[in-house]
């Protein structure tokens, strides 16, 4: 391994081995490497390669490329991640975007969220904006301000809530599964669900609802299947 703790305090490790944590006014790494320990960056962390951190990690802004694995809780301003990486706890930030696996062991709370390809999470979401291309699993609640899903694999949420849910699909294989849908305006195609909620909605094709609550406006697609349609 080659380690370089510059004077400004940055931490550059290069090569494969192993270090504690501790607080850095950078941390950069690339190859194979495992910190043991919490770590802060105080500007930015950047991860190529390989890396595990056995610990949490607080930084401004974080780059994760290859495989990065961190046991604890993430909280970062940014977050760019491809690849696959993993986050035991649970990741607070502002702004994320990913492409490759995400998979996040608690909460993941953010401003934006825009994803490609899978992301699994075990508990809520909360953000004011959420777009994903591909798939997602959460155990919990998808709350946002605006939703945006193009189906390219399966989905899975046990509610989502929000001001504007759109869920569209370009593949008549790939479902969405959501115990309840409940949004001011809501759009939806090969959805899943037992109750769909909203003031304004349109069941579109290959949807099985068993219950649409809607409060002005409901259009139901040829290609859908509604059991029960109240106006409330």
């Amino acid at each position: 391994m080659n380690e370089n703790l510059t004077k400004a305090g940055s931490l550059s490790i290069s090569g494969s081995g192993e270090i504690n944590g501790g607080t850095y006014e950078s941390v950069q790494i690339s190859g194979s490497a495992k910190i043991t320990g919490d770590v802060t960056a105080l500007n930015r962390c950047s991860c190529s390669g390989s890396t595990k951190i056995v610990g949490s990690l607080k930084t401004k802004q974080l780059h994760c490329s290859g495989s990065c694995s961190i046991a604890g809780s993430l909280e970062a301003q940014e977050i760019h991640s491809s690849g696959s990486w993993s986050v035991g706890g649970a990741m607070v930030c502002q702004d994320f975007r990913s492409s490759g696996s995400t998979k996040i062991g608690k909460d993941l709370r953010a401003r934006t969220v825009d994803c490609s390809g899978a992301l699994t999470v075990h508990g809520d979401v909360a953000a004011e904006q959420f777009t994903l291309a591909g798939g997602f699993s959460i155990d919990g609640l998808l709350n946002a301000d605006r939703i945006r899903i193009k189906l390219g694999n399966d989905a899975m949420a046990r509610e989502i809530g929000g001001t504007i849910v759109e869920c569209r699909s370009h593949r008549s294989n790939r479902f969405l599964r959501v115990e309840t849908v409940e949004a001011d305006e809501i759009h939806l195609e090969n959805t899943l669900a037992q109750v769909v909620r909203g003031r304004i909605v349109r069941i579109g094709p290959a949807c099985k609802i068993q219950r649409v609550e809607y409060a002005e406006s409901l259009e139901v697609s040829p290609g859908a299947e509604v059991s029960q349609q109240v106006k409330v």
